[in-house]
């Protein structure tokens, strides 16, 4: 019986996983440019290769669906319609994103909403002027003047990418990386968190009663091995 409790207790602690996966989506279903995560169930082979003791657990993969775009008629917010990425400059090095509500820093300079610099085909983009307007390719003008182009990137190998935080994400080399040199933009408008809410609130709801379920029967087993070792008392 303790083997029992051990499995239930097992399968339990990744139920707690799943339900903080789906918690973090929820809570990012408003999030601009915000990318559903789901665990993906591991394989009987990475069962087997798993240390005894450890509980498995599911791997984290990325929803990289496009979210719905919607208008905000502010002449600084981007959406990509389609795949690829803006390129940031960071602390870390260049970085990828999907969250274009973008804005101007005290330099001049297009910013994320973090305040990290945007890139363009030259670098950091500065647009000193009135009239800013970036069109369905990219292109960056100012009063009339073009002053640059977005970077957009896309991958060969998508799955890659890792988050790095804030709608943030890294790619290693491999993932090959390469200029998008014609991206479908479309101005004074973002994209939207492509987490529905009705269907994680539905997985919520069944990890929780699935919880309930083995909380009865972990109950159920500790008061049978009760009444067991009680009998074989007696008999002693």
């Amino acid at each position: 019986m303790a083997g029992d409790i051990k499995d239930i207790a097992s399968a339990a602690e990744r139920l707690v996983v799943k339900l903080e996966n789906v918690t973090n989506n929820l809570a990012n279903a408003s999030t601009i440019g915000f990318k559903e995560e789901y665990l993906r169930s591991i394989s009987e082979n990475d069962l087997l290769n798993q240390q005894e003791n450890q509980v498995p657990v599911d791997s984290h993969s990325i929803n990289m669906s496009q979210g719905m775009i919607q208008q905000t008629g502010n002449a600084l917010d981007v959406a990509l319609d389609g795949d690829g990425f803006f390129a940031i400059q960071t602390k870390d090095g260049e970085l990828y994103t999907r969250k274009g509500n973008f804005h101007l820093n005290k330099n001049s300079e297009i910013v994320t909403s973090a305040g990290e610099p945007v890139l363009g085909d030259r670098g950091p983009i500065v647009a000193k002027g009135k009239n800013i307007n970036i069109d369905q390719q990219g292109l960056i003008t100012v009063d009339g003047g073009q002053i640059g182009k977005l970077k957009v990137v896309t991958f060969a190998q998508p799955k890659m990418l890792e988050r790095a935080g804030n709608g943030v994400f890294s790619a290693p080399a491999a993932a090959g990386v390469k200029v998008k040199d014609n991206p479908q933009i479309v101005s004074n408008s973002v994209e939207l968190s492509n987490v529905n809410a009705v269907q994680q609130m539905v997985t919520m709801i069944e990890i929780q009663r699935t919880m309930e379920t083995y909380q009865k029967l972990i109950q159920t087993i500790t008061e049978q091995d009760k009444i067991s070792t009680t009998r074989v008392g007696r008999l002693m």
